[in-house]
């Protein structure tokens, strides 16, 4: 059997109930029993949120003073649930001899795979102290006052424990937005990449290259999109494969890009070459934007200083 699921079987047979009255009820006569009965409570409510770490470390808290054999079982397997192996075993070598070498704990020698002469003050497990004998829950009850305070403690601790869930949730949410920021930054920069493997295809004249480097993923990158798609729309221009629709697709998708005087530019170009009379009106658009070279030409064209031809803006 496994260890993590020998570790649950072990919690699921502690009877909870019955060391949390034991315990209780030697707190009435023993003072060091008191911190122990608060500590059992907080330990219990960690387990049972998932918390092994937190209630390990409440554990390695408590002396040696004398405890039941059920106990310490409980305790190994919070450990196992903790840490796997490596912790139940530094756990198990921490427990006192007469605990490790009572029969009750033989599962936990096999599995942990401890030699008994590696272990100091080897004792017969029948001679043990009080405090490691099974215990007999035939008298579980507790005074009033004692399971008042219990009570309390609990309400206490389920609150710290919701306190450390939130915690929880929250790291596991921040450590979810950085793999998230990680891996958004690592496509930027292959998309960002890809631009300029693109626009040094425009610059080389390997027009038909663009469309190649250019993959879908770029093209629908919201943060790079606008460059990609006009710098696939400017090789269509320039191979003369693009047509008027063309462009209009662009301004109407992408109207705040910056490439857009040069895409009514182009725009204005072709309708002219198709001999349609509209690229006028284009021009009266490109013309009553922001100063760019592209308006200042507009301008001019329809100024009739200077004619509309394929100039690269």
């Amino acid at each position: 059997m496994k260890l993590e699921e020998f570790a649950q079987e072990e919690i699921d047979r502690v009877d909870i109930d019955q060391l949390s009255g034991w315990l209780a009820k030697q707190s009435l006569s023993k003072r060091n029993y008191k911190k122990l009965v608060e500590d059992f409570q907080a330990i219990v409510i960690m387990q049972q949120a998932g918390f092994y770490e937190q209630a390990d470390e409440r554990f390695t808290q408590w002396k040696n003073i004398p405890v039941p054999i059920e106990m310490y079982r409980y305790r190994m397997a919070i450990a196992a649930r903790a840490g796997g192996k490596t912790l139940a075993k530094k756990r198990f070598m921490l427990l006192p001899d007469m605990a490790k070498n009572h029969n009750y704990m033989k599962p936990w020698r096999k599995l942990v795979r401890v030699n008994p002469w590696m272990m100091s003050g080897f004792v017969a497990a029948g001679i043990l102290l009080i405090g490691l004998f099974q215990l007999d829950f035939s008298d579980d009850s507790a005074e009033t006052a004692t399971q008042k305070k219990s009570e309390q403690q609990v309400v206490a601790l389920t609150k710290e424990v919701e306190t450390l869930t939130e915690t929880k949730e929250q790291l596991a949410d921040k450590v979810k937005k950085q793999e998230q920021q990680v891996a958004q930054e690592k496509k930027t920069a292959v998309h960002t990449y890809q631009l300029k493997e693109a626009k040094a295809a425009l610059d080389a004249k390997a027009y038909m290259e663009v469309d190649r480097i250019l993959t879908k993923e770029v093209i629908e990158d919201p943060k790079v999109a606008a460059t990609a798609s006009f710098y696939q729309l400017k090789a269509k221009h320039r191979v003369y494969k693009s047509i008027p629709k063309n462009y209009s697709a662009y301004l109407a998708t992408y109207p705040k890009s910056v490439h857009v005087p040069s895409v009514l530019w182009m725009k204005a170009f072709r309708e002219q070459a198709l001999g349609q009379p509209v690229y006028q009106e284009t021009l009266k658009k490109l013309a009553k934007l922001p100063k760019s070279p592209a308006s200042t030409a507009a301008r001019d064209v329809l100024a009739g200083k200077r004619v509309l031809n394929d100039q690269d803006f």
